[in-house]
């Protein structure tokens, strides 16, 4: 396979990156990728040694393959999709800024902290999430079908949502509901 390597740079995407086999390297803790168009990884392998940040009307799409993600500080206020195939923060951190949604409607998707800010919104459908982690709420979480696993501390704020309407909301570490 094919792999594009970024050594020490940043990649800046405003129109459209597809990753259809082989594998996009973007190394070391200074390798950000900040993307305002559309990413779809559909099979290969997407690499980002520093943080993702997926801005307003952008469009972030896993159909297929692994993207990794290896540096805390990730944040999303445009749609992160997940389909198939897995995205994986990598024990990282990512944060669901205002306006930004995450829907997972397959595959897997692996974070440490999540943070769910308000006015932004986080679906599971199907497929397999672990947050091991913090997982703090201050926006809406729904579960219809899907099962995430929240292997940490589940804080739902004053405002935050958490719907589980034929999902499995599993936590297995303490939650506190400050929503009063």
């Amino acid at each position: 396979a094919n792999t594009a390597t970024v050594d020490g740079g940043e990649v800046n995407n405003a129109g459209t990156i597809l990753i259809n086999g082989g594998t996009l390297d973007i190394k070391n803790t200074t390798g950000n990728l900040t993307n305002t168009g559309l990413i779809t990884t559909s099979n290969g392998q997407l690499k980002v040694g520093g943080i993702v940040t997926n801005n307003a009307s952008a469009n972030f799409n896993t159909s297929g393959g692994i993207v990794t993600v290896s540096t805390n500080g990730s944040t999303n206020s445009g749609t992160i999709s997940v389909s198939s195939g897995t995205l994986n923060f990598n024990g990282r951190n990512i944060t669901n800024l205002t306006g930004g949604t995450i829907d997972q409607t397959g595959g897997i998707l692996e974070s440490s902290n999540l943070i769910v800010n308000a006015s932004s919104n986080v679906n599971f459908s199907t497929g397999t999430s672990t947050f091991n982690g913090t997982f703090t709420n201050y926006g809406t979480v729904t579960a219809s079908s899907g099962t995430p696993m929240l292997n940490g501390l589940l804080i739902n704020q004053a405002g935050g949502s958490l719907l589980v309407n034929g999902g499995t909301l599993i936590v297995r570490g303490a939650a506190a509901n400050e929503n009063y």
